[in-house]
């Protein structure tokens, strides 16, 4: 058996000795390019299609996922990658759920609550919308349903009203156009305030 250093050795020399059928470098690009009369601003202009054909099989292998993971006590971690990588938190009180964020779609959010379900038998009491967008919005219809209540400032809840329509339509081309849904409690400036129902 080789020791790690030789082993080390050996794929370092392997991959010394393929690197001139690897390396595929700018400047070779161009070269070959020129050596066959393209100008270099048409590779330019032919960089998203080398980028997409490299790219293609790493782009599509990831799917989009939502976990939710355990970080200390009574506080777990969401990740969430349907349309971006975006992070909400999940409180487990003594009484309900307490979710900090609503997720992008009601879709998605019904994930998370069954997420949640395998974790504990509480109810999600409460979803604060911690700004106006929809990562942290778009999912309020579902958590409505089931009865949890939505808290927010004012603020917030005024930009919501103000500008929900907008941020829907440039958020992402795949995004659903979902209707506004507001929040039920309204803290004045900040959330520090807010007593949580989930205890």
């Amino acid at each position: 058996m080789r020791s790690g250093r030789a082993r080390l050795a050996s794929i370092f020399v392997a991959r010394r000795a393929l690197s001139p059928l690897i390396d595929i470098n700018r400047t070779r690009v161009l070269f070959w390019l020129n050596c066959k009369k393209r100008r270099a601003d048409n590779f330019m202009k032919r960089i998203p299609i080398w980028l997409f054909a490299l790219m293609g099989p790493v782009l599509f292998a990831a799917r989009p996922r939502l976990q939710l993971r355990h970080l200390r006590g009574p506080i777990y971690l969401v990740e969430d990658s349907f349309f971006t990588e975006e992070f909400l938190v999940v409180y487990l009180g003594g009484t309900g759920v307490m979710i900090v964020g609503a997720t992008w779609i009601p879709e998605i959010a019904k994930l998370l609550a069954t997420a949640i379900a395998q974790v504990t038998p509480q109810p999600i009491r409460e979803v604060v919308n911690t700004n106006y967008h929809p990562d942290r919005a778009g999912g309020n219809a579902f958590f409505k349903n089931i009865g949890a209540h939505m808290v927010a400032t004012r603020l917030t809840d005024d930009l919501m009203v103000r500008h929900w329509d907008r941020m829907v339509r440039k958020s992402s081309p795949n995004y659903p156009l979902l209707p506004l849904v507001r929040t039920d409690t309204i803290c004045r400036t900040s959330i520090r305030g807010f007593e949580s129902a989930a205890g």
